[in-house]
C-alpha cells in the first residue's frame, strides 16, 4: 500500500474509512501509520475531518 501524498489524500482516506464504519480509532490508527504524528495530534486530525463532514 502506498502512503498518501498529501494531506488531502489523507484526509480522503480517513473520510473514506469513517464513512465505511471502521470508525475513528482505526482511522486515528492509520493517520499514525502514514505520517508518524502522535496520538493526541492524529486524533485531532481524524476529529477535525468527522467535523468537516459532518459524521
Amino acid at each position: 500500500m502506498n502512503p498518501p501524498a498529501t494531506d488531502t489524500e489523507l484526509q480522503q482516506k480517513v473520510e473514506e474509512m469513517l464513512q465505511s464504519g471502521d470508525g475513528p480509532i482505526k482511522a486515528t490508527k492509520y493517520v499514525r501509520e502514514q505520517t508518524g504524528l502522535g496520538l493526541k495530534e492524529a486524533k485531532d486530525f481524524v476529529d477535525h475531518v468527522r467535523e468537516e463532514a459532518n459524521m
